[in-house]
């Protein structure tokens, strides 16, 4: 199935883009509910984790260092650990997610 893909740079920007893009019923299927609740499994899962989220945290201090309020959209959300962190710093988030398993895991606070 990844055989199908290829990714594409532009020569202007450096840009990554996948080719062709996959169908909503094809992320649907990649992203399923294991996706996003495996890293709660070991724990090594779980430590990673701990330092993604330290990471994430010198994210949001770069983005409020470009700009330091305003309106954040995060496209492929997940389960929204970035937009709750962005909501938090101040900033009117958006996100949008194809998985249905990703959509029921964002904190109800962020839904709109």
């Amino acid at each position: 199935m990844l055989s199908d893909y290829q990714l594409l740079k532009c020569g202007r920007c450096t840009t990554l883009q996948l080719w062709p893009q996959p169908s909503v019923e094809t992320l649907q299927r990649f992203y399923n509910r294991s996706y996003y609740t495996r890293h709660l499994e070991t724990w090594f899962s779980r430590l990673f984790m701990r330092f993604f989220h330290r990471w994430e945290v010198q994210r949001v201090k770069f983005l409020r260092s470009l700009q330091p309020t305003g309106r954040f959209l995060d496209v492929g959300c997940g389960v929204g650990e970035l937009l709750a962190d962005m909501a938090a710093a101040g900033y009117e988030v958006y996100g949008t997610e194809v998985s249905p398993a990703a959509f029921q895991a964002i904190p109800p606070a962020l839904h709109s």
